[in-house]
Formats: C-alpha cells, structure tokens, sequence
C-alpha cells in the first residue's frame, strides 16, 4: 500500500483501488480478497512491484508539474526557480 496525499487515502500498489480504511485490517482484508498470490512473493518480485511503482509515481509528478508550468502555476524552490 502506499499513501494518496490528494486524497487522503491509501492505495493498493498492485492494483491501484484506493482503500477507504487505514487499518491494518483493512488492508490485510483487501490483499487477502484481490491479491492472495502476493503475500508469498520473492523479495526480487517485491522490490519489482516497488520500482515499477516509484516510476509510475515519478511520471505523474512530473506530467502535473510540466501542466502547471504551461498554465503559470509551477511550484518554485526559494530562490524563485522552477522546481523539477
């Protein structure tokens, strides 16, 4: 699982469903129910899911912040340049 700031709710990082529990019961009973096959997982296989994550994660900030940038909204570091 990883945390939705924007929405303040956890999302499953093998399927994208956005959790409305932050419980660990919660949790435990979604990958139970849709994703039994990923509590055995190699730690290889793990630490795949988890790259390939960060990389989706770092495509979306990087579209939001190039269509902030072309409407004259792009966030800026303290010496007033844009943020990358």
């Amino acid at each position: 699982m990883d945390y939705d700031p924007l929405n303040q709710l956890l999302v499953c990082m093998a399927c994208g469903e956005l959790q409305y529990s932050h419980s660990l019961e919660g949790v435990r009973a979604h990958i139970d129910e849709a994703h039994p096959d990923t509590l055995s997982l190699h730690a290889g296989d793990k630490r795949t899911i988890l790259e390939t994550w960060d990389e989706q994660v770092s495509q979306r900030e990087r579209f939001f912040t190039s269509q902030l940038r072309q409407h004259g909204g792009a966030p800026t570091d303290t010496n007033g340049g844009a943020v990358d």
